[in-house]
Parts: structure tokens; sequence; C-alpha cells
């Protein structure tokens, strides 16, 4: 199987210089995993036969469809995260919503002292989410990049040839 490349750039790297299979890699983050590729690729100083056409052209059609499925799973992971949040939001909303109706069916003022016990079990950070769709977002555009790199007809489909977005 062909190695798996963090851009377009890289690939095109790595297509003029030849064809190298990795062997032994650990599990680890998408992350971790996109890092150590542009590392080796950058940092590989190494000689390598180059690559027949065939197995160039095969290269791209097997970057191009794992790139599609990253991006499929990488849109998945942001509507998870956007489901999270709403359901979050609706529990919180729900239980102040309980707290209220008790005290205004006892006379008691519990709302407030309920609602502080709440925000400090931080049970759901907004500043993490955040940073979770930011680099969500980050990744799919730049999977699209490397889409329309890999298949030129995608970049004239989206944005025509004078690269502006139809």
């Amino acid at each position: 199987s062909f190695p798996r490349v963090a851009s377009a750039s890289a690939l095109a790297r790595e297509l003029k210089r030849g064809f190298h299979k990795t062997h032994g890699k650990d599990e680890g983050s998408v992350e971790d995993e996109t890092k150590a590729t542009i590392d080796s690729f950058q940092n590989h100083k190494q000689t390598r036969p180059a690559l027949s056409v065939h197995d160039a052209k095969a290269l791209v059609l097997k970057t191009a469809a794992d790139a599609r499925l990253l991006r499929r799973a990488v849109a998945e992971s942001y509507r998870g995260a956007n489901m999270l949040e709403s359901y979050v939001s609706l529990n919180v909303e729900a239980f102040r919503k309980i707290v209220k109706k008790h005290d205004k069916l006892t006379g008691w003022s519990t709302q407030e002292t309920y609602m502080k016990g709440l925000r400090e079990l931080r049970v759901f950070h907004d500043d993490e989410i955040g940073n979770l769709r930011s680099n969500m977002e980050q990744y799919y555009l730049k999977i699209e990049e490397t889409l329309c790199e890999l298949e030129p007809e995608r970049w004239e489909r989206r944005f025509g040839e004078n690269g502006s977005p139809r």
C-alpha cells in the first residue's frame, strides 16, 4: 500500500523523489500521524528509485480517496461536536427550569446555588469546544486544498478558471 501524505506539495515531492515504504508506525493521534508524515517527507535525505507513471497515478488516486474519507470523518466529528454542545445546553436549561419550578413551589431560593455548582463542575468547556471546532475547520480546509491540488478539475468546478468562487 502507499503511504499517506499530509499535503499535495508533500505528494509532489514524494513523486519527484520516488516511492519509499515506511514500516512499523505506532498508533497515535491524527495530529501525531500528520506531523510524523510531514517530518518524514521533509527530513528524509535517502535517494529512492523513481516511480513508474502507473504507480504515480495509483498513488495520487489512493491519496485522493484517503483524503475524501478523512474529509468525511472530520465533517462527521464536527457535527458530533455541535450535537454534543446542543445536548449539554438543553440539559443545563432543563435543569435550570426544574430548579426554578422547585423554588417556586417551595418558596426557597436555591436556583443560584445549584446553577453555580453546575458551572463549577465544568462538564462542558466552551473554550474547549471552540478550539476543537477551530482545529476541525482547519483540517477540513487543508483536506479540501489537498483534494483541489490532486484533482485540478475539482478546483475548476468549485472556483472557475480565475480562482473566484462560483
